[in-house]
This record gives C-alpha cells, structure tokens and sequence, in this order.
C-alpha cells in the first residue's frame, strides 16, 4: 500500500473538497483513487452514515458502507470521524491515542500519515502569510498563495541541499535574503533631478516659481504615468507637527510642497523654522 500511495496514484483531501460524486468520477473516468475525509451532509452521502446520531454511537465503534470500490466510513473517536476511500475498507490496525493502545481503521491510518505534509505545509506558512482579505480578487489570492508555497518549496531545497549543517539559514533568515536579493537584481531606476540650491533671495523672488510634477521611470506601472512624490518640507516644521506627502513640485526651487499654506510660507518668509 505506501508502494501504491508513493506512485501518486492516489488523491488525499480533507472534507472541504469531498464528495461520493467527485470520488466516484475520479475513480471511474480517471482511474485516481481518493483518500479523505467527508461531510456527511454531502449529496450521495449513504443515508445511513448521514442519520448517525454522535451522541448514541460508542467510542471505537465502526459504521461503514460500501458502493463498488467506495467505501464510506464512520469511527468514533474522540469525535465522529467520516472518511471515504476507493482504497480501504472497514479493517483497523492497532494504534496509539494519547499514548494508549487502541485500534483504528487503516483509512484513518493513511489518511493521516500521507496528510501530514499538507498540515505540515500550512503551519510553516502560517506564520508568513502573504494573502489579505482586500484582494477581493480570488485569481490574485490564489496567485499569491503559489507564490509563497514556491517559496516554501525552495526553503526546502536549500536545507535539503546545504552541505554546511552550521550555516543554514533559518525559514525568516532565507525570506530575509531572498527578498534582499530580488531587490538587487530587480532594483527599479528612476530619474530625478537633484533640488537646486537656491539663496534666500531666489526663493522669495518671486519669478517663475510654478508647481509641476516630475514623472518617474517605473516598471512595475507597466505604462502608467507615475510622479515622484515625498514628504512637504515645510510641513514637519508646523506648530502641530503634520507630516503630509504630496507629488507637486516648485518648477524653479526643486522642492516638493503642499498646496497652499506651505507653498506660500516657503515663497513668502524670509526666515524658514525647522
């Protein structure tokens, strides 16, 4: 059996996914066999497994079911547990809960030795999630979800492959130097003038001060039009310490100013506070 299993001739999934109908059309028409657990309010439950009552069923005990090569199941645990396979039937193999002896179905053996990797997947990523609920977008969630299971995948690799025991870099330490070095290798260019130094005089003289924006060279905005944009310099020396950014520039001072009070104070006072 773990031959078989190891060949990739067979699906494991949880309940989420599971039904008798996909079971059935995967075995037949595809020749894949199904490992899993299952909702017993699924359509095509047997009605048997769906009127068990958890409370009246007694712990170890076993209900099953068989159609053709499907076999559902029911064991109580600590819980009811429902299971479906085109693999096992109803026989157990003695194993441990809680460190004690007992006996379980050989579904439930297998079920949790080869859907050990998937748990084992989603706790290494819980901690460095990359999906947020305001990608309402299901493409763009399940893209960033590959995205950071590759990543996963290479950390793997690279312990795997790491001859040096002592300098393997942890799961944070190898995102750490992945990102630093797809900066390096993928640092955008952008093309800023420098800010003109300009004397007290120029500044307030009052001629062809005139806000524009700057445009900037980016790639990533794949052809939209994108300007420079940074902290006013006059607002952090407000009494109230705001600090705003804005993208509109003084033509002549080279200086990014909010509209308004600040570009006014900044043309018009002779002595700037800091």
């Amino acid at each position: 059996m773990n031959e078989y299993f190891h060949k990739g001739h067979c699906l494991v999934m949880d309940n989420f996914y599971n039904s008798v109908t996909l079971t059935r059309f995967l075995k037949e028409q595809c020749g894949t066999d199904v490992l899993g657990t299952l909702n017993r309010r699924r359509k095509d439950t047997p009605p048997d497994i769906k009127a068990l009552v958890e409370r009246r069923i007694k712990k170890d005990e076993i209900v099953a079911r068989h159609c053709s090569k499907i076999t559902v199941l029911s064991w109580k645990d600590v819980k009811l547990v429902s299971m479906i396979s085109t693999y096992h039937n109803a026989d157990t193999a003695p194993g441990q809960r809680a460190g004690v002896a007992c006996n379980k179905p050989l579904v439930v053996h297998s079920y949790n030795k080869y859907m050990g990797g998937v748990d084992l997947k989603d706790q290494k990523l819980s901690m460095y999630l990359l999906e947020r609920k305001r990608d309402l977008k299901w493409y763009v969630k399940d893209f960033i979800r590959l995205l950071n299971i590759s990543i996963l995948n290479t950390f793997i690799i690279y312990r795997s492959n790491s001859q040096d025991h002592s300098r393997k870099l942890t799961h944070r330490e190898y995102r750490y130097a992945l990102a630093k070095a797809l900066s390096r290798r993928h640092i955008l260019t952008t093309r800023i003038r420098p800010a003109i130094q300009l004397s007290r005089g120029e500044r307030l003289d009052g001629i062809e001060h005139f806000p524009e924006h700057e445009e900037i060279d980016d790639r990533i905005s794949k052809g939209r039009v994108r300007y420079e944009r940074g902290r006013c310099v006059r607002c952090p020396a407000l009494a109230n310490k705001k600090r705003t950014e804005s993208n509109v520039k003084c033509s002549k001072c080279r200086v990014l100013l909010c509209i308004g009070k600040c570009w006014r104070d900044y043309h018009t006072q002779e002595m700037l506070s800091t």
